[in-house]
């Protein structure tokens, strides 16, 4: 689940024997597990990303065990790159930016063989997008022979109005990008 800033993640957190787990359906059994720490993409310094929750399964509770996550919308699951760098990818990538230009200008502590495997990722997650887009708003057909590019302009029509259209879709659809 993604939660918009720190403080709707404690409003949750001030209330988490009162939510059920999304396993086993059963209330009072949550407890926090720890932090989702990560690395910020500019340096080594460790971020909060996000919160562990455990459904209590030990002595006598009887929760089923397993673990989620509540995660905040400004960064990408499993990925040091944050929402709003990814956005700005995406924008240049429409504007036909080569990956050397796109990595010169926004990553400049990544590598251009980093951009070449967001393309892959974007690439192989585009069905997917396409999907959960279409049940936001139908697509335009807008004349582009590359499959990707019609996706991303898909993606960037539905959330036009938004500064960081990435983290956006992750709090209204619920899902990470990648």
């Amino acid at each position: 689940m993604y939660f918009v800033t720190q403080k709707d993640l404690a409003v949750y957190s001030d209330a988490i024997k009162h939510h059920a787990c999304p396993f086993c359906r059963k209330f009072g059994k949550l407890i926090f597990h720890g932090y989702l720490r990560g690395y910020a993409e500019t340096s080594s310094v460790k971020i909060i990303r996000g919160r562990r929750i455990f459904c209590n399964n030990r002595k006598r509770s009887r929760g089923c065990g397993k673990t989620f996550s509540l995660l905040l919308p400004d960064f990408i699951a499993r990925h040091t790159i944050t929402s709003a760098t990814l956005s700005t990818v995406i924008a240049l990538l429409l504007k036909s930016c080569s990956p050397a230009a796109i990595a010169k200008e926004v990553l400049g502590s990544f590598s251009v063989r980093y951009i070449y495997g967001l393309l892959v990722r974007l690439t192989l997650r585009q069905s997917f997008l396409r999907s959960t887009l279409l049940t936001r708003r139908s697509y335009e057909d807008l004349p582009c022979a590359d499959p990707l590019l019609q996706t991303l302009r898909h993606f960037i029509s539905v959330f036009s109005g938004d500064t960081n259209p990435v983290s956006s879709y992750q709090l209204y659809f619920q899902t990470s990008f990648f």
